[in-house]
């Protein structure tokens, strides 16, 4: 068979015994991401000072709506798991034309507000000098039109994966095709997959287990991150196996829970974290044990496992944070 590395410091040297007993049990009911999902990266535009647009902006420069792409702006503007049909960020979407072309189209109000961009310049940033022209800027002076951002930055979804996470992990759904900034990976689902029966088991406090022991911790105060390529080599609950009657018990308990607020894992499985883990007994809140119970059931956990699974997402958390805010 083909190599491929492992992460030493994450599954193999402080992975808990319940990870392996959820391998074995498991065994043959676990795909990597990439079999259910097209995974991309969200859109990184090159500037958010020009691209990323706000109702107020859109109305003060009045850009035609065409060039007006809803966006997920930011993992802080997302509360729930299903997004609201109310969507007050944008992307600026100039297909790649020349100016003279949109001009002949008549659309001279996206033409004067690139202009604008024209005339500005970069402020001092960490990566980037203050007083560089916009079009001159590195991340967009090698596009064919600076003002355009390539059209796969741009592809719209339904369902998102988080790409940094502090204490709580989820992939928001939609009812509406939206783009995202890189807060959150884009998915694809392929083929039959159904959109909702994977979202379900992406939020499950499971996925959560999975991403918190392999993601990547080396981020400031605490935040784990989660690339694009972890996440296509992600282990997920294979849901093209699931009977329909379990994949309507997903979909109906994703949509209960994505209805309110996402809390941090802690308060989902009513444990404090100021306290000792194992000295409490987790009481996962109802929905989200709703949740829970069909994807164990799945594989076929023991209350006692199913125990440990709140335990060891609970622990990972908060030694990762532990230790950040200890330096």
């Amino acid at each position: 068979g083909k190599y491929i590395g492992e992460k030493w410091g994450g599954k193999f040297l402080r992975a808990p015994d319940i990870f392996f007993t959820i391998l074995e049990k498991g065994k043959g009911k676990f795909v990597k991401l990439d079999n259910l999902a097209e995974v991309l990266p969200g859109c990184y535009s090159g500037i958010n000072d020009f691209f990323y647009l706000d109702d107020g902006r859109v109305q003060q420069n009045r850009i035609e709506k065409r060039y007006c792409k809803e966006l997920v702006r930011s993992s802080d503007s997302v509360a729930q798991l299903k997004l609201p049909t109310m969507v007050t960020n944008y992307v600026l979407a100039v297909p790649s034309i020349s100016a003279s072309e949109i001009n002949k189209l008549g659309h001279n109000n996206v033409l004067s507000y690139i202009k604008w961009g024209e005339e500005q310049v970069t402020r001092k940033r960490q990566k980037t000098a203050a007083g560089i022209p916009w079009p001159k800027v590195e991340s967009v002076k090698n596009r064919r039109f600076w003002y355009s951002i390539p059209e796969n930055n741009l592809l719209p979804t339904k369902l998102f994966m988080q790409y940094v996470s502090n204490d709580r992990f989820y992939c928001p759904y939609s009812e509406q095709l939206l783009i995202s900034d890189r807060c959150f990976h884009r998915l694809f689902p392929k083929g039959e997959v159904d959109r909702k029966v994977l979202a379900a088991v992406l939020n499950s406090t499971l996925q959560m287990f999975f991403v918190m022991l392999l993601g990547r911790s080396n981020l400031g105060q605490g935040a784990l991150k989660f690339e694009a390529s972890d996440a296509k080599n992600a282990l997920v609950l294979d849901v093209r196996e699931a009977e329909s009657k379990v994949a309507m018990g997903l979909a109906s308990a994703v949509e209960i829970l994505g209805k309110r607020i996402a809390v941090s894992i802690f308060e989902e499985c009513s444990i404090d974290r100021k306290k000792e883990i194992r000295d409490q007994e987790p009481r996962p809140l109802p929905d989200r044990k709703r949740l829970d119970d069909i994807v164990f059931d799945a594989i076929g956990l023991t209350a006692a496992e199913r125990k440990e699974v709140y335990w060891s997402v609970c622990e990972l958390v908060k030694t990762r944070l532990d230790k950040a805010g200890s330096v």
